[in-house]
């Protein structure tokens, strides 16, 4: 099958159509939901509904599903009731929306334009419409019509197909872990919410990337964090997928697992995490520097000796007597100001944890 291809963005406007044959001899799948029994009863129902549909097609590998390429397109049916009615009135259907946005506004319209036909007594018609997407409304396409008036007949070149109950059976035995199921096995496995198992399974190259990092990584809520915030802070920012991202994942759950055993500080684990993008995304390959070779040669190992530690707080509170003045009067605050002032003179080297701990020996004594 061919699409036409107007020279404006609209037929009515156009010097001349072309014909795209591009997508000729792909095949379609239709998938016809039936809603009688639960309706779809919100714009926002509509939509996550066809997100899960998208997810789950892609978590199988049918197809990438961008809608705005024409790989995943919808048709919706929409009718309204009374409220506290059983009884709804005619559809209508909406065809020709070219993106999720444009589905919405669809429906959004639509809801509109029949709310104000039958507030006013009249009656919707059952027919289809068009949504035009420069104006943000629905066109006159056709007037519906029964099965009955399409005059449908069998099509006389192809045969009767008859799929056997062992052919789904060995079907679904291949099937992957859907997203709904995964998320309840994140939740289940690895001790995280709900909420951050579904942002985690969202999409399949993600789901296996974080499981991937959570064999080399004891603390899982640790991990869910920083993936959640750290990794998909970086890919964002360097505009890239988690297909594209440049840190092999056994060594991003190892750099967490440094992290969580207070190997290194959370504010190392980032310096770590940055160059480890950046080197991989100058030389256009995979980082081939895991974080353990990193920090050896940078010097980053966080200072943990406790002498060293003492010295450093024997320091700060000689170069500052008045903020030791204010800790010895009962003020506690400011002992947040003299571990700031160590972390800044070692470059957030000293772990801040045994800072404080020596900080409150000194001071209760």
């Amino acid at each position: 099958a061919g699409k036409l291809v107007h020279s404006a963005k609209s037929l009515e406007r156009s010097d001349y159509s072309l014909v795209d044959f591009n997508r000729a001899g792909v095949p379609l799948i239709e998938i016809v939901a039936d809603h009688t029994k639960n309706p779809v009863r919100s714009v926002e129902e509509a939509r996550r509904y066809l997100e899960g549909v998208r997810q789950i097609l892609r978590y199988i590998d049918a197809s990438d599903c961008i809608i705005e390429e024409g790989q995943f397109r919808c048709d919706v049916n929409i009718s309204l009731k009374p409220v506290g009615s059983d009884q709804f009135n005619e559809r209508v259907e909406i065809k020709n929306m070219a993106s999720f946005r444009a589905v919405m506004a669809a429906l959004e319209y639509e809801i509109k334009r029949q709310s104000e036909i039958l507030s006013t007594g009249g009656k919707v018609s059952q027919e289809t419409r068009l949504y035009d997407e420069e104006k943000q409304i629905t066109i006159l396409m056709r007037s519906k019509e029964d099965a009955p008036d399409y005059r449908y007949f069998p099509e006389p070149d192809l045969v009767e197909l008859y799929i056997a109950q062992e052919m789904v059976e060995k079907i679904a035995s291949h099937m992957p872990e859907l997203p709904s199921v995964k998320a309840q096995r994140f939740v289940a496995a690895y001790g995280i919410s709900k909420a951050d198992a579904l942002l985690l399974t969202r999409e399949r190259e993600l789901s296996h990337y974080f499981e991937k990092a959570a064999s080399h990584c004891q603390d899982k809520k640790r991990l869910t964090i920083w993936t959640i915030k750290e990794l998909f802070h970086i890919l964002n920012e360097n505009k890239i997928t988690i297909e594209e991202c440049p840190v092999p994942p056994q060594d991003f759950g190892r750099l967490v697992e440094l992290i969580s055993s207070g190997e290194i500080t959370e504010k190392i684990g980032k310096t770590v995490l940055k160059e480890m993008f950046e080197a991989a995304l100058s030389s256009g390959k995979p980082s081939n520097k895991g974080p353990d070779q990193i920090i050896e040669e940078r010097g980053l190992k966080p200072i943990m000796d406790k002498d060293a530690l003492e010295r450093l707080v024997m320091e700060a509170m000689e170069s500052h007597p008045e903020v030791v003045e204010k800790i010895r009067a009962g003020s506690p605050e400011p002992v947040n100001f003299l571990i700031g002032q160590i972390m800044k003179k070692t470059n957030g080297r000293a772990h801040a944890g045994m800072l404080r701990q020596i900080m409150v020996e000194k001071f209760s004594s």
